[in-house]
C-alpha cells in the first residue's frame, strides 16, 4: 500500500502520493463527514493530519466504525493532531499529538497586534515568530 497523507483543515501539506486536502471543518461532524468521504476512496489514506482537536475527534469517530468492522479494521490510517485534547492517550486508535501552549500563542498574537497599533503599523517590518511544539508519539 502506498503511503499517503491526508490533511483535515490544514492548506499546506507534504505527500508523498498527491491525495485530495479538505477544508472548511469547523465542527466535530464536519470534520468526521470529510473523514468519511476518505475511508471509502478505493486507495484511501495511510495517515491523516487534523489541524485541532475538533478535527482529531471528528476523525477518531469515523475511524471508530472501521474498528467494528472486522474486515476493515486493518485499514486504520495513522493519527497526527495538532492540539492536544482530553483522553487522547487513551484512544482506542493510538494518536501522535503535536502540542503547543495555546495561551503563550494568544499572548504572542495579542503583543504582536498592539506593537502594530502603537508602532510603525502595517507599514513596519514583518516579523516571524516560532512558537514552541512539543511531540507526543503515539503508543504503537
Amino acid at each position: 500500500m502506498k503511503n499517503k497523507m491526508i490533511s483535515i483543515m490544514l492548506t499546506v501539506v507534504m505527500f508523498t502520493t498527491l491525495m485530495p486536502v479538505t477544508g472548511a471543518q469547523v465542527d466535530v461532524q464536519a470534520a468526521r463527514t470529510a473523514m468519511e468521504a476518505l475511508l471509502v476512496l478505493p486507495d484511501p489514506p495511510t495517515a491523516v493530519f487534523s489541524a485541532n482537536n475538533r478535527n482529531t475527534i471528528g476523525v477518531l469517530k469515523a475511524i471508530g466504525a472501521l474498528l467494528a468492522d472486522a474486515e476493515r479494521s486493518d485499514q486504520l490510517p495513522a493519527i497526527v493532531s495538532f492540539d492536544d485534547f482530553e483522553l487522547a492517550e487513551m484512544m482506542p486508535v493510538p494518536v501522535t499529538v503535536v502540542d503547543h501552549d495555546a495561551g503563550e500563542l494568544g499572548r504572542e498574537s495579542a503583543r504582536m497586534i498592539f506593537a502594530r497599533l502603537t508602532g510603525p503599523g502595517a507599514a513596519g517590518p514583518r516579523r516571524k515568530v516560532e512558537m514552541p511544539t512539543h511531540i507526543m508519539i503515539a503508543r504503537p
